[in-house]
């Protein structure tokens, strides 16, 4: 009880002193400057507290790769992250702009680890590494409009693609790292981007990998893989002061875009056993190929619209429309694919209303295995890998879909969800949100089952933000098993499911 109750007192300090800084500062931190050269600092963090009663439906959690329980039923814990950034900047109209950008993530769990049924972050890791190294270069582009710029960036950086549906993170916050819920690596390694940023067409040219480490994450990072590709949009601005939408995602109204990559190494089963191929995979007769051993060659091609692209009466100006596919196909022997995912959401906000209501629905789709093993008949997986997917900027539900299911239970493969969000803002630092799932199986038979319908779950959040760059978030949730919950989960020392899992989780983020 006293080291719960310390632990208490350090988040609620640590709270303290987020909504006192959170409070005043809005912009970096001017360094130095002189002449052409100038230095400045930033200082991110975030803290949170979750408890997960019935945790997968009263299986509880166990330490990753061990029959060790570590809760029975309710797992909590508190998560906190600190980044410190250092930027540089050389100006200089004649040359351009060169810049870099270097900073360090400290983050950590305390308490009894995530809700994952295998937690991997258990024993109260704590882990200081770098985020983001980078240099870059900066000009006008030799062709287009004023104010059209090239962007070369090297290095260790971040990089994200639309809302994030397929690239959105290239480090897991698993393991020795810690911050299972509150995320805050996501950088890439790799060569870097070149972004070539004009209104209104825009186009990004990427070779990154992402940043694993099987020996920090205790073995449940994704493969090693390394690709390069390149996205294309063209958008509208939105009519806010300032907006530019050929660099901000948020700033614009409307947007549509294509993206090609290609896979040209990854690992699998020869340099990593937790990766098979197909082959592999049917040699050992293990299901594990499901999630990466067949990255290494893949293509994939995505499509993607969002926003509102009429600006006429009210009846068209308040709706809007999201969506985007992507397909996934390996040709190479061994490591034959042909998967996809898609998404179609429909919005319609009232903003003469109280409350200015706004509803949503959206219809996801993540391609699955009709077999529970390898299919030697066509020699072809058809399970979508979500590749890069993370939180992305619109808000809770995308793209971990659900507190309770997507964050702990279904990972974006092999799934169908319908998803119903109903968002109020009655006063503009409070918003309200109540948001509905029915999660189905693609394809029930890969966990050998029967029943498409795995569980439905409603999520309740109320957002404060303090300031611009202080915002706190309370989160309640249930889930209730259905026929594919109870049949495709099964618990290692023979006790029953629970019809209900719940979330309750308090968070306080600071971005300055």
């Amino acid at each position: 009880m006293n080291r719960l109750a310390r632990r208490a007192g350090l988040m609620a300090g640590a709270a303290s002193l987020a909504i006192f800084f959170g409070g005043f500062a809005k912009a970096d931190i001017p360094l130095y400057g002189s002449g052409d050269f100038s230095a400045s600092a930033a200082l991110g963090t975030g803290f949170g507290a979750f408890a997960v009663p019935q945790a997968n439906f009263g299986l509880g959690t166990y330490k990753a790769g061990t029959s060790d329980r570590v809760a029975t039923h309710t797992p909590n814990w508190m998560e906190g992250f600190v980044k410190p950034e250092l930027k540089l900047t050389y100006h200089n109209g004649d040359v351009g702009t060169i810049f870099g950008d270097f900073s360090a993530v400290a983050a950590g769990t305390v308490g009894r680890g995530d809700a994952n049924f295998s937690t991997t972050t258990y024993g109260n890791p704590i882990q200081a590494d770098f985020e983001e190294a980078y240099i870059g270069y900066a000009n006008d582009m030799p062709f287009g409009n004023p104010g059209d710029t090239a962007i070369l960036t090297v290095g260790r950086q971040a990089f994200s693609v639309g809302d994030n549906f397929l690239i959105g993170s290239g480090t897991g916050s698993v393991g020795q790292r810690g911050g299972y819920w509150l995320a805050p690596r996501t950088a890439f390694n790799g060569f870097g981007t070149l972004k070539l940023n004009a209104d209104p067409v825009r186009a990004d040219f990427f070779v990154l990998q992402n940043n694993v480490d099987q020996r920090l994450t205790r073995g449940y990072d994704y493969p090693k893989t390394q690709f390069g590709g390149v996205n294309a949009e063209y958008f509208i601005t939105s009519g806010v002061a300032g907006a530019d939408g050929a660099t901000n995602y948020a700033d614009r109204q409307f947007y549509i875009g294509l993206t090609y990559f290609n896979v040209f190494r990854a690992d699998n089963g020869a340099n990593n056993s937790g990766y098979f191929t197909n082959d592999q995979a049917a040699a050992n007769g293990t299901t594990a190929l499901a999630q990466g051993g067949d990255r290494d060659g893949m293509n994939v091609y995505s499509v993607r619209i969002g926003g509102n692209p009429f600006s006429g009466p009210p009846i068209i100006a308040n709706a809007s429309i999201y969506g985007e596919y992507v397909r996934e196909v390996n040709n190479s022997a061994s490591r034959k694919v042909n998967a996809n995912a898609y998404y179609a959401e429909a919005g319609y906000a009232f903003p003469d209303f109280w409350a200015k209501p706004k509803i949503s629905y959206r219809y996801a789709h993540f391609s699955g295995d009709k077999v529970s093993s390898y299919d030697s008949a066509s020699q072809t997986k058809h399970a979508y890998d979500p590749m890069f997917y993370s939180a992305g900027p619109r808000d809770y539900g995308s793209w971990y879909m659900g507190e309770i299911t997507g964050q702990y239970l279904l990972f974006n493969t092999n799934d169908d969800v319908h998803m119903i969000n109903l968002t109020l803002q009655p006063t503009p630092t409070w918003k309200v949100m109540a948001i509905y799932y029915r999660f189905m199986l693609d394809q029930p038979a890969a966990y050998g089952i029967s029943s498409r319908h795995y569980d439905d779950e409603i999520n309740l959040v109320g957002e404060y933000a303090y300031s611009s760059s202080t915002n706190f978030a309370i989160v309640g949730g249930v889930a209730k098993a259905a026929a594919g919950a109870r049949a495709a989960l099964s618990a290692p020392d023979g006790t029953g499911l629970h019809d209900k899992a719940y979330v309750l989780e308090g968070s306080v983020t600071i971005n300055f």
